[in-house]
């Protein structure tokens, strides 16, 4: 009988020392992983997070580069080093801050994130592309490696990219009258009933619904719009339009803030650049005192005022008889009402023989035009909720008293 020979001690003490060392191996490798992956994961999203910060910021300063009639791009290549810089990214010249990081690439894209074709890298050519209107940045992120290191690679790497975009201001879009009531209004958010009413040059929007009608001439619209957004009551009746427009139902969409009521406030950027033809007013305003910007924390109620002035009130404003005023400063609005009243208005005018010209701003409440006749008004209205029952009324829409909207700048994924 042959026997089978038995291993010793020895040989199975020497297989396991081997099989030891692959599993310690197998298991270094599961740390590497572990830790460089994990670190690689931290520092991919520190660079994206650096990229992203670079997009914005390229794309916000190319806007103000347009908007200040300047092509050089040097500003818009800094604006994007800077921001990915505080974000983490390493600086590669020794000059923190300016045009030059070898970490950092840019390319100019269109509005919907395609970049340009040809040469289309940030800095290239000394001017920003007439196409251009957004930004993509690659950013990198060199690090150092745990065991990694241990089979040479000693730095590892990490990019990420973003792209961003700016949109244009739209100013009041077209809009003479615009009514922001949704939800919570009262029945017919945006009512014109009067006897000869006329927009020139603009459309009319209620996020509501509209009512119009009245004697005579009804309403007129030369070269507008009419839009409404839920029911549209009396729409075709009593409505001339020069252009064949005829009312159309549209989605209800919020514009956001125009102006800042704190603007205007003792301080407020708008407050400082009047200097001294300021006025504050604590309580309520019955007269004026000059041209210039008021702002009153009670109610405004005027006579037959003349100036050029900005009205500004945390309470109503009433105007009666024949106005004759122009808003102060073009880029702020004429009469402002932060005042939630619906009747009979954060903003009513009455009178005849008027002229107003600027912007009407009753973000919170209502704008109403009653027992007004063969007066004119040349900018737009902004309100909550609008009432038109005059007679003879012209509202020639103006894009110059239109506030200066801000471009809107996105990060695109």
């Amino acid at each position: 009988m042959s026997r089978v020979p038995q291993q010793s001690s020895e040989t199975e003490s020497g297989q396991a020392i081997v099989l030891l060392a692959l599993a310690a191996i197998g298991l270094l490798a599961f740390v590497a992983l572990a830790i460089d992956g994990g670190n690689a994961l931290t520092e991919r999203r520190r660079a994206q997070n650096a990229a992203d910060a670079g997009a914005l910021a390229g794309a916000r300063t190319l806007w103000l580069q347009r908007t200040a009639s300047n092509e050089f791009e040097t500003p818009v290549l800094q604006a994007i080093n800077t921001a990915a810089e505080a974000n983490g990214i390493e600086d590669t010249d020794g000059a923190a801050g300016n045009h030059v990081n070898g970490n950092v690439e840019a390319f100019y894209t269109d509005r919907d994130g395609n970049v340009l074709p040809g040469a289309s890298e940030v800095g290239a050519l000394g001017v920003i592309p007439p196409a251009a209107q957004g930004v993509r940045v690659v950013a990198r992120r060199d690090f150092g490696s745990f065991i990694a290191n241990i089979i040479g690679r000693a730095r590892l790497a990490a990019d990420a990219d973003a792209t961003a975009v700016y949109i244009p201001p739209t100013g009041c879009g077209d809009y003479a009258i615009y009514a922001s009531c949704t939800g919570d209004c009262k029945q017919n958010a945006l009512k014109a009933t009067g006897s000869g009413i006329t927009i020139n040059g603009g459309g009319i929007h209620s996020n509501a619904d509209i009512l119009i009608s009245g004697g005579g001439q009804g309403i007129g619209i030369n070269d507008g719009f009419i839009e409404y957004g839920t029911e549209c009551n009396g729409c075709d009746k009593k409505i001339t339009t020069n252009n064949g427009a005829v009312p159309t139902q549209v989605e209800p969409f919020d514009r956001g803030s125009l102006w800042d009521l704190e603007d205007f406030q003792p301080g407020g950027s708008a407050a400082v650049l009047a200097g001294g033809q300021y006025h504050y007013v604590n309580g309520d305003l019955d007269e004026l005192s000059g041209d210039g910007l008021y702002y009153v924390t009670g109610d405004i109620q005027l006579h037959a005022p003349v100036g050029n002035v900005t009205l500004v009130a945390e309470g109503e404003i009433k105007l009666s008889g024949s106005a004759n005023i122009h808003t102060f400063n073009q880029q702020w609005p004429l009469l402002f009402s932060n005042s939630s009243d619906t009747s009979p208005g954060a903003i009513d005018i009455s009178g005849s023989d008027a002229q107003w010209t600027g912007f009407l701003y009753a973000p919170n409440g209502l704008v109403s035009m009653s027992n007004a006749s063969n007066s004119t008004m040349s900018g737009a209205i902004f309100a909550h909720e609008v009432n038109l029952s005059g007679a003879s009324i012209f509202i020639n829409y103006d894009p110059a008293y239109c506030p200066p909207m801000r471009a809107r700048v996105i990060l695109l994924k």
